[in-house]
């Protein structure tokens, strides 16, 4: 972060919105990986996929949410011969993160928080990686690391 002014009581950072959600991704995933609160890596992964997934919308990329909720979409319409729009796929997908920021029913949570966390960051990593050809190295550790766990459930 750049810093406009030295004083401590003052001192403003300047960031940009990239800025933020790299910082976001780069702490959920460091907290994914030592398996520590997994509740903030839903909702921290979950900021960092809306903050890229809008500036890859911005440059006429698909976010991964878009993308995923459409795949959604066919497969209903394909089995159930009605369309009910994309949103509903997308409230679905976004379902435990905004249980997670909000009251939204009041109702206690059941939630798989390993697979809410995965789901959340590979969505996340799927936008950095439209925004940005080359990876930083702890976006190929989460990459390499869910790898290991997909082999880990694939024994299972």
């Amino acid at each position: 972060p750049r810093r406009m002014s030295t004083n401590w009581d003052t001192a403003v950072a300047q960031l940009t919105k990239l800025e933020v959600a790299i910082s976001q991704l780069r702490l959920s995933i460091a907290l994914f990986m030592e398996e520590r609160e997994h509740i903030s890596v839903i909702t921290l992964a979950g900021a960092a996929e809306e903050i890229l997934g809008k500036i890859a919308a911005a440059a006429s990329l698909t976010p991964a949410l878009n993308r995923r909720a459409e795949e959604a979409r066919q497969l209903h319409v394909a089995l159930w011969e009605n369309d009910p729009g994309d949103k509903v796929f997308k409230n679905l997908k976004n379902k435990t993160r905004n249980e997670l920021k909000h009251l939204s029913s009041g109702a206690p949570l059941a939630i798989g928080l390993e697979q809410e966390c995965i789901r959340m960051l590979d969505r996340a990593v799927e936008n950095y990686r439209h925004l940005h050809k080359r990876a930083a190295t702890f976006v190929v550790q989460y990459e390499r690391h869910r790898e290991m766990l997909r082999q880990k459930y694939r024994d299972a």
